[in-house]
């Protein structure tokens, strides 16, 4: 025999109704989501709200992350300052550089000048003798005499238009040739 509940007759004339025996566990609710239905629902839920799903995933370690987070903005801000720090600083050195360079070349440019006297001495009487010659030559010749020599070609070529006489030798020159010596 089964257990199937069946309205059975009874000689009598009347039916009955056998109740069937209940099943296990909990009966089921009107209108009861299918496992699909929630599990759309639960990602749904965490789809709206992504802090619960990160703490979730985190294991609750939220409070760490902003923590972290709050060193790598200061350490951020320092390495920024830092920065700016160093690009003063470079530029500094590049002003002391720039200085220092134009001292070179100004250096170089009094040693090749000093090395073209030198040359120049080399050969021939110091300057101060032939100074010395040229003013006692000028203290007996007359003024139209001292003019000529200023306007000869020798002294135009070898004085006026040479490289290395500085402004200090010509005036001193020019007062020889008067005699003011």
């Amino acid at each position: 025999m089964t257990d199937i509940p069946t309205a059975t007759t009874i000689n009598t004339g009347k039916s009955l109704l056998i109740e069937a025996k209940r099943g296990r566990g909990r009966p089921p609710k009107p209108g009861a989501l299918t496992n699909a239905q929630r599990q759309a629902a639960y990602r749904a839920r965490k789809r709206d709200d992504p802090s619960k799903a990160e703490e979730a995933k985190s294991g609750g370690s939220n409070i760490e992350m902003r923590g972290l987070r709050a060193d790598l903005v200061r350490t951020r801000e320092s390495l920024r300052l830092e920065q700016e720090n160093a690009l003063i600083a470079a530029k500094s050195h590049e002003r002391q550089t720039a200085l220092l360079r134009k001292r070179v070349v100004l250096v170089e440019e009094e040693l090749r000048h000093l090395k073209e006297n030198l040359k120049a001495s080399e050969g021939g009487p110091a300057f101060e003798v032939m100074l010395q010659l040229l003013a006692m030559a000028c203290v007996r010749k007359s003024v139209d005499a001292q003019i000529a020599i200023r306007d000869s070609d020798i002294w135009k070529k070898g004085v006026v238009r040479a490289p290395n006489v500085t402004d200090e030798q010509m005036k001193r020159l020019a007062a020889a040739l008067e005699g003011k010596i």
